[in-house]
């Protein structure tokens, strides 16, 4: 049994990334984009419901007094991220 409730955060999250190269002779030129949005889950789990982790322990919704587990679906907030950057070589 662990110390603390061992707790799983959910999210739904969608990305996208646009890079490009171009090149001229010893001249190389780099740009990018990337946008993200995180959001909570469109699907949330229901309370003593949930999933096996990796090691194979089932970790559940609102299960702190009887395994000592929970997930928390609403840890994230909507929001955006945008990032571009560009170099030269």
């Amino acid at each position: 049994m662990l110390p603390q409730v061992l707790t799983a955060t959910l999210s739904d999250n969608t990305s996208v990334m646009l890079v490009s190269k171009y090149s001229n002779g010893p001249v190389k030129l780099f740009a990018g984009y990337e946008f993200i949005r995180y959001a909570p889950p469109s699907n949330p789990f229901a309370p003593r419901t949930g999933f096996s982790d990796i090691a194979g322990d089932f970790v559940c919704a609102g299960c702190a007094a009887i395994n000592n587990t929970n997930i928390n679906n609403t840890a994230f907030t909507p929001a955006t991220s945008y990032s571009m950057y560009s170099g030269l070589e």
